[in-house]
């Protein structure tokens, strides 16, 4: 049977969409194997590891032992890992690999969201710039609550960027519920998930001299899609049963500590934050030249914002939080490299151009050349 030539093209295209989208997940699955491999499978993070597949283990035997084990962590992640090891087996390369499957999905989101708002190139300088620090490439397919939590986080608020200007509908209540599922992997999703609402205030402040209609619009998208997100995660939280009251005790009043903050100043991750950002190093460099085309160009202002605050909110959160572990370094890399992506894109782009323009050039004084040359020998 012979497909008509307008189908052919249709799937052709399908196709094409797929597989570029594909080579970029395995593209970065792909590094993340190499980067075990190198290795021998250790990593800086095997500890942590080792402490989620002992929580898989106990809420096999007992989820009442295990929520009086946890009581502010719900097990949303142990029990994707349970139905991950029915299909697979347990074992942490098996743990590695479904942490691995999100986060370069969640990445390809970022990416596709930077090419239609920072212009060709700037997805694709995500990779380079998360490559250049092995902890973090280990961290993003380690099996841990914090990566996990991220992956999900940032599908959610990418999907919901992306149509927080159209009229309401499964979209954004997608984007609630999979902000939701990170959420209850671990709270501190929220760091990462800020960055819809600086969207939200952007886009609402884009739109306070337009259409009323759209205003409206945004602001019922927004709160959809909060709606969706805080009492999904709330339900799942009940659902697992854990007590709110305690989650929020070690999450959100564990940031002040005891003494509030009288002693904040006693107890500030300022040289583990000076870390973090130092290992960066290479997005680091670029924020001052980001921030300055942001200021000059509003397109790449649009996409700016939202990350350069999530960042700063980040920073301000784990510097006064009690606690540090080198995990949270994640939650300072992801969104400065986000950040400068579209700097190294507009970079590329000036150096190509410039290189085309050199080569027309060359070209045109070889004509000049060849045209004068023909010209004395009568030609």
């Amino acid at each position: 049977m012979n497909l008509p030539l307008y189908l052919c093209y249709f799937f052709l295209l399908v196709a094409f969409f797929c597989c570029a989208f594909l080579c970029g997940v395995l593209f970065f699955a792909c590094t993340l194997a190499w980067v075990r491999a190198v290795d021998g499978g250790h990593s800086p993070w095997e500890i942590n590891e080792a402490l989620e597949l002992l929580k898989v283990r106990v809420l096999l035997a007992d989820p009442h032992w295990y929520r009086t084990m946890w009581d502010d962590q719900p097990a949303t992640l142990m029990w994707m890992l349970r139905g991950w090891f029915a299909v697979t087996g347990a074992s942490v390369e098996a743990a590695r690999v479904l942490v691995t499957v999100l986060m370069p999905l969640a990445l390809s989101a970022v990416a596709a969201r930077a090419e239609s708002m920072a212009g060709r190139w700037a997805g694709l300088a995500l990779a380079p710039l998360l490559l250049v620090n092995p902890e973090l490439t280990q961290l993003l397919g380690a099996c841990m609550l914090e990566p996990s939590s991220i992956a999900l986080a940032l599908m959610g608020s990418m999907l919901f960027w992306s149509r927080i200007e159209r009229p309401a509908g499964w979209a954004i209540v997608g984007a609630g519920a999979v902000t939701a599922w990170a959420l209850s992997v671990k709270l501190t999703a929220a760091l990462p998930s800020q960055v819809a609402f600086w969207v939200f205030l952007h886009a609402l402040w884009r739109a306070r001299r337009g259409d009323r209609v759209l205003r409206l619009r945004i602001l019922g998208n927004a709160v959809l899609f909060g709606g969706v997100a805080i009492g999904g995660a709330g339900l799942l939280l009940a659902a697992g049963g854990h007590d709110w009251s305690t989650v929020r005790d070690s999450h959100v009043r564990g940031v002040f500590g005891e003494d509030g903050l009288a002693g904040l100043h006693e107890r500030t991750n300022t040289r583990a934050l000076a870390d973090a950002w130092w290992e960066a190093y290479a997005s680091l460099a670029l924020v001052p030249t980001s921030l300055l085309l942001a200021w000059r160009h509003p397109r790449i202002w649009r996409w700016v914002f939202p990350w350069a605050m999530t960042l700063l909110v980040s920073t301000g959160v784990l510097w006064a939080y009690p606690f540090w572990h080198n995990y949270y370094l994640i939650h300072v890399a992801l969104p400065m490299t986000a950040l400068v992506a579209p700097t190294v894109a507009l970079t590329a782009r000036a150096l190509w151009g410039l290189q085309r323009t050199l080569d027309r050039q060359r070209n045109g004084e070889g004509r000049d050349a060849g045209t004068t040359g023909r010209s004395l020998l009568g030609w």
